[in-house]
């Protein structure tokens, strides 16, 4: 369990609110900022995939880069 300022619990009810239905509660909300937060991370970390490095390879060498 964490515990988080009245402030910041009302700005996440309303945004549940303004959600038309997407997220049943604030806990909902909660884990889906966080869980995009540290997959934001995590891709930073990865970098391009293969099949990204040899799509933007190709478009590299289409402008006449080699």
């Amino acid at each position: 369990m964490v515990s988080i300022p009245r402030r910041l619990y009302d700005r996440v009810r309303e945004e549940v609110e303004k959600s038309g239905g997407s997220f049943a509660t604030p806990d909902e909300y909660i884990a889906f900022v966080l869980d995009e937060v540290f997959g934001r991370g995590r891709e930073k970390e990865q970098g391009l995939s293969k099949g990204e490095e040899d799509q933007v390879n190709r478009h590299l060498r289409d402008l006449g880069y080699s």
